[in-house]
């Protein structure tokens, strides 16, 4: 018996530059195996502790198979720091949409992949015109191709299956559209993940959603409510650190367990890694479009200690090119 498990997480929260990405990963696992287990049953080829050194010599000279670095799946937090290069971030990611898919080309085959339909909402932002770079950017092929595959044998050791990852990519002018329809960017955040949820449980009869907490978030009834659509909404717990629910849909059954630290759990950090790659891709083509008008201009992550100097910077450039601030700036 197959025991479906969701896990969801998201990258560009907290900045107000760049796109909010929402990420819902979805796995298959026999019921005694929850994902608290999973690093040990994927050991040695998956690891949740991150690597010493980021920049080894092993990305120029791939090992085999075998001899293959664990590849780390943990909060992408851990993985990735502006400015140290994309390597650790982009083999997990890769090797990670290559379980479910293959390893796409070029960033827009990775974004058909993931979020189908977003490219064409790209149209009106400069940055994405002519943005599609062939993947991997820094990453060596040969090493993320060893990965998928070491991560493909760890996966079928260990009686389990990735059947499907989905993203949200909400550039800034959709998320000041969405923003307009909710009180806080905090109930924007748990609605669009719970929209996104509800969308890819069709097919999945009995399934857990593994999710971290929203805010300090302690109470879900009533999103659930309104996502789901029923009335049918069990309060199983809500404790300090853990709220978990049990909802009958039209579909069959979930069980929405939302906790702090959530990206200890593989599916989580899986949408955590995944929400974070697309993101960095996207500040990518941002950064570069504004250094192409203005060389020297220093890059941002989109975090409002920085933002403010990197709108200051681009003015005059973004007046001269009618760029609207509504399509840069997010509004919270």
């Amino acid at each position: 018996m197959w025991l479906t498990h969701i896990g969801t997480d998201e990258a560009g929260y907290g900045p107000t530059l760049g796109p909010l990405v929402i990420t819902a990963t979805v796995w298959q696992s026999t019921d005694a195996l929850l994902p608290d287990h999973w690093y040990d049953s994927l050991a040695p080829y998956v690891t949740s502790s991150r690597r010493t050194c980021s920049h080894r010599s092993e990305y120029d000279h791939p090992k085999t198979n075998q001899e293959c670095d664990p590849i780390v799946v943990t909060d992408s937090k851990k993985i990735y720091h502006s400015g140290h290069g994309l390597k650790d971030l982009e083999r997990a990611a890769l090797s990670l949409v290559g379980l479910a898919k293959r390893v796409p080309k070029d960033w827009h085959e990775l974004i058909e992949y993931l979020a189908p339909g977003t490219l064409s909402g790209f149209s009106t932002l400069p940055w994405f015109v002519d943005f599609n770079p062939s993947l991997p950017v820094e990453c060596p092929a040969a090493a993320v191709k060893s990965a998928v595959t070491s991560l493909k044998q760890a996966m079928e050791r260990a009686d389990l299956r990735c059947v499907g990852i989905h993203s949200r990519f909400l550039t800034a002018a959709r998320f000041n559209r969405e923003l307009e329809r909710f009180s806080s960017k905090g109930e924007l955040l748990s609605n669009m993940t719970l929209q996104l949820v509800s969308e890819v449980l069709p097919g999945h009869s009995q399934a857990i959603l593994w999710a971290d907490r929203h805010g300090g978030r302690a109470h879900y009834v009533s999103l659930l409510y309104h996502t789901f659509g029923t009335s049918l909404v069990q309060i199983e717990h809500e404790l300090p650190e853990e709220s978990s629910y049990r909802i009958n849909h039209s579909n069959g059954s979930l069980k929405a367990v939302f906790l702090t630290k959530a990206e200890r759990l593989f599916p989580v950090a899986a949408a955590s890694i995944i929400s974070k790659y697309l993101r960095e891709l996207a500040m990518l083509a941002f950064n570069r479009f504004w250094q192409r008008h203005l060389p020297g201009l220093v890059p941002t992550a989109g975090y409002p200690a920085d933002a403010g100097r990197f709108l200051d910077e681009i003015a005059p450039v973004q007046k001269k090119l009618g760029i609207s601030y509504d399509l840069i700036r997010r509004k919270k």
